[in-house]
């Protein structure tokens, strides 16, 4: 190739090559090229492209998207298509034939500021990238003009019941989910919730989203209609229906309200920000953050702790703490990194929370299971998830949390009880398949392997690349003389602990601590030994 490649990231991405411009055309072959690009030696796994670029699909729909953008970016290079080089684990950039514009143009210039991709990984990045640009050192020692400090906005909500109702039984069930939809919000940090009529909405335009409720009474049974809009056009970018027999006994049960202020919840949480252009509110930022702890990637769970100890740099307060405390806690029983510093600075953290944050559910729920599972501190941990629960109990994490602490006192049947539960009220989450893995461990407390297999299966379609469920499912199946399933369970496992077979589930140190809680860890001795 004569000349190099030049890559254009500040404003308008661009490529080009001695025989012109050759940008692509797909957002995400541009994308590619510049994750490749700020890279060190311009290299990177497929794994670590993948979830850059779609974190949101299976792993096997992510590796065929990576191989179509791929072959996407050598047909737009042309001439120029050597300067990507490829293998079965790894894509990177000839160095040598690359010439990348560090420093933008212009101070003004945004970080790939023209590459739309709708990947909250990839725009973290981005994001990170952007912040590692120092100013130019005459602007370090250059006087300006004192402005007030520019803070991330806050999140806003207004919740709007449209019509009125037809009698008093509809009225209350407006009311009692307007006041569910606003206990369950609150759970997720700094956010501001105006309810119509409050004398503090102005205009709905104002609002990073507005909640529509409208409700319609017929023949006992009261339909509910729920929209998220946002956007000065308030545009819809979610919907939801619930229909439920008009009995005031039902009514307070929840069973059905409550999953349904979940879907919202976490569409507030989980949508919201792939539409808004600005800076993120905090809380939505601490979401984004804490969503990569639950992947089961080693890469993607530190990614979640720095960009929490990032946020924790800005501003300290309790949800971000607990959320680090939590961070650890994974690291340690994802990795195996029980060593004291672990240990103390995640309890450490856990402590640091309570301090901030004492009246938030979620946070309380966070240092209860930090304590139990690192500190060995049953009771307290027990005392941390009442005291959750009876705060939000429609909360998942501190239905979570009081379910383990159940556990941890060998009170499996409420334990059972509560995993059911949570696993219902987490159905709007992303990581839902870790309520999935839950119940399945609850399950097992109460005997029950079928349910508890199905729960780990669910899990595992929904977390394909996680280790848990792919170790319950080796274990279960054995455990009902399913020895082909778990053959191929235990294949899949492979991939991500290499070298396993089934006589690492006997070891002391290897995490079923179920099992052996439950004492089938004798019962899969025997069946492995005969």
């Amino acid at each position: 190739m004569a000349g190099k490649l030049q890559i254009q990231p500040w404003g308008m991405f661009q490529l080009k090559s001695a025989e012109g411009v050759c940008t692509p055309k797909g957002m995400k072959e541009s994308g590619l090229v510049a994750l490749l690009a700020f890279s060190p030696q311009m290299h990177r796994s497929r794994e670590w492209l993948q979830d850059r670029l779609w974190s949101d699909r299976t792993t096997s729909q992510a590796q065929g998207s990576l191989r179509r953008a791929l072959s996407n970016l050598r047909k737009s290079l042309g001439p120029a298509a050597d300067v990507v080089g490829s293998d079965r684990n790894s894509i990177w950039l000839e160095t040598a034939q690359v010439e990348v514009q560090q420093t933008p143009p212009q101070p003004e210039a945004e970080f790939c500021g023209s590459l739309t991709i709708k990947d909250p990984e990839f725009e973290d990045w981005r994001r990170d990238q952007q912040l590692q640009q120092d100013p130019p050192e005459e602007e370090l020692f250059r006087i300006q003009p004192s402005a007030p400090v520019q803070s991330a906005p806050r999140l806003r909500v207004l919740i709007q019941s449209l019509g009125e109702p037809d009698d008093r039984i509809e009225a209350f069930a407006m009311e009692h989910l307007s006041m569910l939809l606003t206990k369950r919000l609150l759970t997720l940090g700094e956010i501001e919730i105006v309810t119509e009529g409050s004398g503090q909405a102005e205009e709905t335009s104002a609002f990073s989203t507005t909640i529509e409720l409208r409700s319609h009474a017929l023949g006992g049974w009261l339909s509910i209609h729920l929209r998220l809009l946002s956007g000065e056009h308030r545009s819809c970018f979610w919907a939801d229906h619930l229909s439920l027999e008009l009995d005031m006994a039902a009514l307070m049960t929840r069973n059905e309200l409550a999953p349904f202020v979940a879907r919202a919840a976490g569409a507030i949480a989980h949508r919201l920000p792939q539409r808004q252009q600005s800076d993120l509110p905090r809380c939505l930022r601490v979401q984004r953050a804490s969503e990569l702890l639950f992947t089961g990637n080693r890469s993607r769970i530190d990614h979640g702790d720095l960009l929490l100890e990032k946020l924790q740099g800005e501003e300290n307060d309790g949800m971000v703490s607990a959320w680090r405390s939590f961070a650890k806690l994974t690291q340690a029983l994802e990795f195996g990194d029980f060593s004291p510093e672990v240990t103390q600075q995640a309890l450490s953290l856990a402590d640091d929370s309570l301090i901030d944050s004492r009246s938030n559910s979620v946070v309380i729920a966070l240092a209860s299971i930090v304590n139990m599972k690192l500190g060995s501190d049953f009771d307290y941990g027990f005392y941390l998830a009442k005291e959750a629960h009876g705060y939000c109990g429609d909360d998942p994490y501190a239905l979570n949390a009081l379910c383990q602490a159940h556990f941890f006192r060998s009170e499996y049947d409420q334990a059972y009880q509560l995993s059911k539960t949570a696993r219902s009220v987490a159905a709007g989450l992303p990581n839902k398949y870790y309520w999935d893995i839950q119940a399945c461990l609850a399950a097992l407390g109460v005997g029950q392997l079928e349910e508890a297999r199905d729960f780990a299966w669910q899990s595992h379609l929904r977390w394909p690349s996680c280790r848990p469920p792919l170790r319950y499912l080796v274990a279960l199946s054995l455990l009902q003389g399913d020895w082909d399933a778990a053959q191929s369970f235990a294949a899949k496992l492979r991939r991500l602990e290499p070298g396993f077979d089934f006589s690492q589930l006997l070891t002391e140190d290897y995490p079923v601590e179920t099992l052996r809680r439950t004492g089938m860890i004798s019962e899969l001795s025997g069946l492995l030994s005969s």
